[in-house]
Order: structure tokens, then sequence, then C-alpha cells
């Protein structure tokens, strides 16, 4: 089970320019982005100490990604292979405040139109499937 502490341990360090990702063998790895001092030794400590709280936020946080670029690609296909006028996961999300326009999930921030799974899956779908916008 994961707590609020292990999701701001996975804040912390991406927010240091580190970059974290399971593998399929469901093996944590972790990529400094530039920044030499990405993982301190207190921050290696707490990261091993957590390592399964982590491993089951990320895998959390990609199955909701994955399930959101399989429909947008569903999209795509139904389109003839164009992206729509927006790329979103379900058609017909009403534009609420605090509701992601996208999937319809509640949102935490109020800031964009979308939720962060949203985007990220909008900007994971495949270079090929982008042929051109209507």
């Amino acid at each position: 089970m994961t707590s609020a502490s292990d999701r701001d341990l996975l804040t912390r360090l991406r927010e240091r320019g580190a970059r974290l990702g399971v593998d399929v063998n469901g093996v944590l790895w972790v990529r400094k982005q530039g920044v030499r001092d990405a993982l301190t030794d207190d921050l290696a400590a707490e990261l091993s100490a957590r390592k399964a709280a982590i491993i089951a936020l990320i895998q959390e946080e990609d199955a909701a990604i994955t399930w959101r670029i399989e429909a947008m690609n569903e999209r795509i296909s139904a389109n003839g292979g164009r992206v729509p006028g927006e790329m979103v996961a379900r058609e017909g999300i009403a534009g609420t405040s605090g509701i992601c326009r996208s999937c319809g999930e509640a949102m935490k921030t109020q800031q964009t139109r979308k939720c962060v799974f949203c985007n990220l899956a909008a900007l994971r779908v495949p270079e090929q499937q982008l042929v051109h916008r209507d």
C-alpha cells in the first residue's frame, strides 16, 4: 500500500531531475537527467526503504497513461489515421471545472483542461499515428 509520503518522495525525486520507471520484470530504474546530485545519499536510502511502494506508484501511473494512449490511438484509427480536432481519451466530456475534458476524471489542480495522465498520454501517442490534423 502506498501513502502520501511515498507520493511525496516520488515527486521530490522528479523535481530534482531523476527519471524513474519500472521495467517489464518489475525492476525499478532511476536515471539522472543532467542533474549531478539528483539522487543524494539520503534520497537513495529513502528510495531503497520505500522501493516496493514507489514501484507500485509508478505502475499505477503507467496503467493510467496506457489506457488513455490506447483510447487516443483508437480515435485516430476511427478517424482514418487523422488526429481529431482535440486529442482526448473519451468523447463528449463536458467542460466542467475540476473535471478533465479528456477522460472525465476529477483533477487535483484546475489550472489545465486535461489531467496530467491525459496530457502525458497525448504526448506519447506514437508519432507515426500523427499523420496530420484536421
